[in-house]
């Protein structure tokens, strides 16, 4: 009955119905990429019935009975949290050798919780099932409240809530690099159509390895796989330790990984990163190549050619003063920084 009672031709769907389904779509679409430390609890409640802290026991009862699905009433009193009623614990109440006679006509207050698990609509999913199971095991069921602007907003169950976190972590685990555990190719597009749609200030770094190829065919895939988890580690401890903005750090693929920050300010978590791989780079030559600063190897036409030893390329780009069409649009003019940065044949870092 929400999009039209049934009839015997299709009349014209109502565009508020037409707008809450789409909502609910890209809403739904929006976290399937997402993990629970990045989503909100109030992008997962329901709303639920309430009622206000003068209602008397016979009401609620009443409610519980004609509702079988119903477990839980929040107590509201002027859009203000007051309080919660779990239908177990009314009934149980009630069934006592005085329930009736005692609480059937008084106001509510006398049997609901007046301190239940209440969190802010922008709490994570991860922090509010932590909040949630540290609560005792008489309550550990009861429902979730959730408030915005500290106003009664929704509740979660916590059957709602451990099902949400599980299929987070799965489908967002189905688009990790195998390698690295980093965020792969669908992950980044994803969060690049974000920042692109919401507008907000960003600078995206693409990083790779300079002579990453010759280094894997003279050494071997193992250890050209273990210089790119190390790259990996390098980048995601510099951006823990230097940055003070929201980022995401996304593995593209064999030696080239992206960073966005919510910042224009990026310095020193590039000169963080550079400083990090050039200190450990080392472990992964021998002493001869060491000694020789290069590796005599074939290149990809088949001549002897001297490679020095591996190094980074950062090149960045913002929409300080650029308006990107989509997220092709941000590649193909990263790609031109980024050929320019090949051109120094050392570490570097290019950001426009």
């Amino acid at each position: 009955y929400l999009i039209q009672k049934p009839a015997e031709t299709i009349s014209e769907i109502n565009p508020e119905i037409v707008g809450l389904i789409r909502e609910q779509n890209v809403k739904k679409g929006s976290l399937y990429y997402n993990k629970p430390s990045t989503v909100f609890i109030g992008d997962v409640c329901r709303s639920s019935l309430s009622i206000s802290s003068n209602q008397a026991g016979a009401h609620v009862l009443e409610i519980f009975n004609n509702n079988p699905s119903l477990h839980g009433l929040p107590v509201v009193d002027g859009n203000k949290l007051v309080g919660l009623v779990m239908k177990d614990k009314f009934y149980a109440r009630l069934g006592t050798q005085y329930g009736f006679a005692l609480f059937l006509n008084r106001p509510i207050t006398l049997l609901m919780d007046k301190r239940p698990l209440a969190v802010d609509y922008n709490t994570t999913i991860d922090v509010v099932s932590k909040l949630a199971m540290t609560r005792t095991d008489e309550n550990l069921y009861d429902y979730i409240v959730v408030t915005r602007n500290s106003n009664f907003y929704g509740i979660v169950t916590v059957k709602d809530l451990l099902e949400k976190t599980t299929e987070l972590e799965v489908s967002y685990a189905k688009h990790l690099n195998p390698l690295s555990g980093l965020p792969g190719n669908i992950l980044i597009e994803h969060k690049l159509k974000d920042y692109l749609k919401n507008g907000s200030p960003f600078t995206v770094l693409y990083i790779d390895i300079d002579n990453f190829k010759v280094y894997n065919d003279v050494y071997g895939f193992e250890s050209g796989d273990k210089m790119i988890q190390y790259l990996g580690r390098a980048i995601t401890n510099s951006i823990a330790e230097e940055c003070n903005h929201n980022s995401f750090v996304g593995h593209i693929g064999g030696d080239d990984f992206v960073v966005v920050i919510e910042s224009y300010d990026v310095n020193v978590v590039c000169n963080s990163i550079l400083n990090t791989f050039k200190k450990g780079i080392s472990n992964f030559y021998s002493e001869e190549h060491l000694e020789s600063g290069h590796i005599i190897a074939k290149n990809r036409h088949g001549r002897i050619e001297r490679f020095g030893i591996a190094t980074l390329s950062i090149a960045g780009i913002s929409n300080k003063i650029r308006k990107f069409k989509d997220i092709y649009d941000l590649s193909e003019q990263a790609s031109k920084i980024k050929n320019r940065c090949k051109e120094i044949w050392d570490n570097c870092c290019c950001i426009e």
